[in-house]
């Protein structure tokens, strides 16, 4: 985890790696979130890759726990709520049947940055442009397990040329600050 003191703010920069992952679902995601978690667990799989970059990640199924109908609301906010809490340690994951109703909703909470990614592009510029620390999905997405592991692996600031990405990002940051009084 690397982080940088800039206009008297301590913002994380660079890839997620280290953090706590805590994840959630509805009862849409469910089955979407079981099989990400058997990837991201499983011998050679995502949380694997973690190793090239002497890390491990660790996660926290925050539920649903079954595929019974439920609303979203309640489970990204325990998500959301651990994440805005202990925003420098940790990253979310949420998926439901769009991705839409979980980003919605995190982004009530300070200090999360949620981003709504379809694709492998989506995420990559999630990170790099925007610093997103809460990932949301859609369970009808194919390739979930690629969208994680570029999030996960993309850093955001790593050269003085991303100066302008940093400077938009305060900018949001200050009317976080502002709003959240």
């Amino acid at each position: 985890m690397s982080y940088l003191l800039k206009e008297g703010l301590t913002i994380s920069v660079g890839m997620h790696y280290g953090k706590k992952i805590i994840i959630a679902s509805d009862h849409r995601g469910f089955d979407s979130k079981i099989k990400l978690l058997e990837e991201m667990h499983k011998k050679g799989g995502l949380l694997e890759d973690a190793l090239r970059f002497n890390n491990r990640f660790m996660t926290t199924d925050v539920g649903c726990h079954n595929d019974e109908r439920c609303d979203y609301v309640d489970y990204v906010c325990q998500a959301a709520s651990s994440v805005s809490n202990n925003w420098l340690e940790s990253i979310g994951i949420a998926i439901c049947g769009s991705g839409i109703g979980m980003s919605i909703a995190a982004a009530k909470f300070p200090r999360l940055y949620p981003a709504r990614c379809l694709t492998v592009e989506d995420a990559v510029l999630s990170r790099k442009h925007n610093n997103s620390n809460f990932l949301c999905l859609s369970s009808s997405t194919e390739n979930l397990k690629d969208i994680v592991s570029a999030w996960l692996f993309a850093s955001f600031y790593e050269s003085p040329e991303e100066e302008p990405y940093l400077r938009r990002f305060i900018k949001t940051l200050d009317i976080e600050k502002n709003q959240f009084k």
